[in-house]
């Protein structure tokens, strides 16, 4: 189980990554009014802003605060709980984020599609590892409660059926 929780915490590390790495991106890139008419017309832009000022720069911090910790909790509740059924609530949370990048193609939050598909596909890796491990320990559980009884009833262990 210590290697699902890694791969959670790494997700969300590389979430936290791929937000701050946003923020260094041309603002151009990501809105359709540069691309339209080449000049910034995206509410919240700072005053003077161009196209090739950076999206910190030329909308603040807010927008990559909020972006951050939409695409980090989901993956870091699940490496906290560590319950299979966490694991799997984060496929449908990533899903959803993925339809609200889209559904705002037209701004920056196409980002936050971009992240939140690349951790759909390594959510659903994940959980389904997660599901087999579960499965693999609770099957060598039950053959070592089965084992454990047989030899509680012969009263033998291997070393004295040996002598």
């Amino acid at each position: 189980m210590r290697a699902i929780r890694v791969a959670w915490l790494a997700m969300a590390v590389a979430a936290l990554g791929y937000a701050v790495a946003c923020g260094f991106m041309p603002v151009g890139e990501v809105t359709v009014s540069c691309g339209k008419s080449g000049e910034l017309s995206v509410a919240g832009a700072h005053a003077g802003a161009t196209c090739e000022d950076s999206i910190f720069a030329a909308l603040g911090p807010r927008r990559l605060i909020e972006m951050g910790p939409l695409l980090v909790v989901a993956p870091l509740i699940a490496a906290v709980a560590l319950r299979v059924w966490v694991s799997w609530l984060v496929v449908p949370a990533m899903a959803v984020l993925v339809f609200v990048g889209v559904a705002n193609w037209a701004d920056f939050w196409l980002l936050l599609s971009f992240g939140a598909l690349v951790l759909l596909v390594a959510s659903i890796v994940v959980a389904t590892a997660h599901l087999a491990v579960r499965a693999r320990r609770d099957s060598q559980r039950a053959r070592g409660v089965e084992a454990g009884s047989l030899q509680n009833l012969t009263g033998l262990n291997r070393s004295d059926r040996a002598n």
